[in-house]
């Protein structure tokens, strides 16, 4: 499996989910089947829920709302910037 983490690899795996949400971004084809096989899809859907901002991207995002029939497909998340002072 090949999956891409930062320094704080830790902190990843203590939250679950993060990884989860890399290897759907980012995962080959054989992570992807790993993850359909062993992850439970309502875990997936918590994942897409409740998304790790800045790790989805547009064609993941779609991909995986449509693979785990969770429509409609919101706008993928994105970082906010705090308001200028």
């Amino acid at each position: 499996m090949r999956v891409l983490l930062d320094s704080s690899a830790y902190s990843h795996l203590k939250r679950g989910h993060c990884l989860i949400a890399q290897l759907m971004t980012l995962g080959t084809l054989d992570d992807v089947r790993w993850l359909i096989n062993q992850v439970p899809a309502d875990a997936l859907r918590r994942v897409l829920r409740k998304p790790p901002i800045g790790i989805f991207n547009e064609r993941s995002w779609r991909f995986w709302h449509l693979r785990l029939d969770c429509r409609p497909i919101p706008p993928l998340p994105v970082r906010q910037s705090p308001p200028a002072t």
